[in-house]
């Protein structure tokens, strides 16, 4: 009777759909990284960057941000920047209200893909009444695979 239940159940498992990751059940070489940025003094926007690995490309699955503003009223801009088969393109994240009324943060599941040795770049701006200087920080997480 159990090694009946064993191969009911093994049937089963074998045929039910399993919840996988873009890159397959697991990743062979996490990638992850995050910076802060100085926004100037009437400064409406900055940007950040780092280089994909050389030998390796990038595949982006989570990227986040967040940002100070000078008032509640003001709004915020969070993208990223990638370059795939020579083309270059640059992909919005959506922005929401912070933990303060005047934060903004921008966060989600992307899929975004970056070829090897080109740079990512994170543009992070604002549109205010008063530009203060300011900050904000930013962190991508993903994959790397060889190229």
């Amino acid at each position: 009777m159990k090694s009946r239940n064993v191969a009911c159940l093994a049937v089963i498992l074998a045929l039910s759909p399993c919840i996988v990751q873009a890159h397959g059940d697991a990743c062979a070489n996490p990638f992850q990284t995050s910076g802060s940025i100085a926004i100037p003094v009437n400064y409406s926007g900055v940007t950040a960057q780092f280089a994909v690995p050389a030998g390796y490309r990038l595949q982006i699955e989570q990227g986040s941000a967040n940002m100070r503003l000078p008032l509640n009223t003001d709004r915020a801009d969070f993208q990223i920047g990638t370059t795939v088969g020579g083309n270059y393109a640059v992909h919005n994240l959506d922005v929401a209200e912070g933990f303060a009324a005047s934060d903004r943060k921008a966060f989600g599941p992307v899929t975004l893909y970056a070829d090897k040795g080109s740079i990512v770049r994170i543009f992070i701006s604002r549109i205010a009444t008063n530009s203060p200087a300011g900050s904000a920080t930013w962190a991508v997480t993903g994959c790397l695979y060889p190229a």
